[in-house]
């Protein structure tokens, strides 16, 4: 399923919460406790069930505010990290790439009711090596997504955090960036834009032979001699 079509779904699961939320608060005003109280308990108990499998911890709650989409763990064996979270795990593998400029390659793994984990193990020395060697791989940073960039960016600045990069060149993918001085110690990454869709045909193999890489923040099928 598409990210705009879950995100269509979480929306209309939320008015939905809200109605039923109305009508058992309407009910128990009236101090009824028939039919109609066990139907809106009943009605609000698959809502719940509906709301995890999309995604959505607190239906009440969404679709305000930012939503955590994965988290990116460094890692120095990406073929064993990847047997860790997807065989024994239960994780599915979404997509995936080598991304040059910054000197990772890195598979996306999904998980029931939405978390997902990006495994990042670095090809060339830069950021993300000089964590492995400095930490030892582990937890790296926090990907959020927010419906409204701007607003966040502002939020951060009233309370005092500064946003250490950003990039706002491509309509369909905006990003900015939180240091981990200033965040308790996680490097967090907020963006506005569309999930990214799981990639038909996509394997740990084949983006461990450099089949795949990350272009325009999409993972995309390398075009080599033998598939022209």
């Amino acid at each position: 399923m598409a990210g705009g079509d879950v995100d269509e779904l979480r929306a209309a699961t939320a008015d939905a919460w809200r109605a039923v939320e109305r009508m058992r608060s309407r009910l128990g005003e009236l101090g009824d406790t028939g039919v109609l109280g066990i139907l809106g308990e009943r009605i609000a108990a698959l809502l719940g069930e509906f709301a995890w499998e999309v995604g959505m911890v607190d239906p009440a709650a969404a679709p305000a505010g930012a939503r955590l989409d994965h988290v990116g763990v460094v890692v120095r064996d990406l073929r064993a990290a990847a047997t860790l979270y997807g065989d024994l795990l239960g994780g599915t593998l979404v997509c995936g790439g080598g991304h040059d400029g910054m000197g990772i390659r890195s598979l996306h793994f999904a998980y029931a009711g939405g978390s997902k984990v990006e495994l990042l193990q670095p090809t060339r020395p830069g950021p993300v090596a000089r964590f492995l060697e400095s930490r030892g791989g582990g937890p790296h940073h926090l990907t959020f997504f927010t419906p409204d960039l701007s607003a966040s960016i502002e939020g951060f600045a009233g309370a005092g955090l500064t946003v250490v990069d950003a990039d706002r060149g491509a309509p369909e993918w905006q990003e900015a960036y939180l240091s981990p001085r200033e965040t308790q110690g996680c490097l967090i990454q907020v963006v506005e834009g569309a999930d990214i869709a799981p990639v038909s045909g996509i394997t740990v193999d084949a983006v461990l032979r450099d089949e795949w890489e990350w272009r325009d923040h999409r993972p995309q099928r390398v075009m080599t001699e033998a598939r022209r």
